[in-house]
């Protein structure tokens, strides 16, 4: 790809689903498998568990990018500042609502009528209740609550449940927890 990992730059993961995104690129990307990573060593995996780690502890003149949603969490952000971190944010994707058209309400609804299968993962709480929104204001999508609804985080699928998702179920972190979980997804009982 033409790039080089910067000399003793780090890497700071917040858990296994980064650490798999990343094992992808440790071979394209020159230095990049020298960097040293820091993560948490148990769950839950999250911005505080990663907070906790010794080498967060203090950062006095130490310039960290974070690579972010725009509208992501801030108070560990203030947390790496508080620490002495030079902090540089980075906006690298966004959240957008959902905003399905009239026709897929309505499949989605026949289809769960008619005893249809539904698992949605869910990787944040705002997206989560998000959904859970549009399924309350979209007319025969209330039963989308219904959907067993996959997370990650204990935290998270304490929000699913307080949003009003009926079935939530937290798996094991990263695309290998997520797809065991998938696999394991049985009609709901009638």
């Amino acid at each position: 790809l033409g790039l080089r990992w910067p000399a003793e730059t780090g890497i700071g993961l917040i858990g296994p689903g980064s650490r798999e995104a990343l094992a992808g690129w440790r071979d394209r990307v020159a230095g990049l498998a020298e960097a040293e990573v820091v993560e948490p060593r148990e769950a839950p995996h999250d911005a505080q568990a990663l907070l906790a780690r010794p080498e967060f502890r203090r950062l006095d003149g130490v310039q960290i990018a974070v690579l972010r949603r725009a509208d992501g969490q801030q108070a560990w952000l203030e947390t790496l500042r508080a620490r002495g971190a030079g902090l540089h944010s980075l906006t690298v994707y966004i959240a957008r609502d959902l905003a399905p058209p009239a026709a897929a309400a309505n499949g989605l609804d026949r289809w769960l009528r008619q005893g249809g299968v539904l698992a949605v993962s869910i990787a944040s709480r705002d997206a989560g209740a998000r959904l859970a929104a549009w399924a309350a204001a979209s007319a025969g999508t209330s039963r989308l609550l219904d959907a067993l609804a996959l997370t990650q985080h204990p935290r998270i699928a304490e929000a699913l449940a307080a949003q009003g998702w009926r079935r939530v179920h937290c798996h094991a972190p990263g695309v290998k927890g997520l797809k065991a979980a998938i696999e394991s997804v049985n009609p709901a009982p009638r």
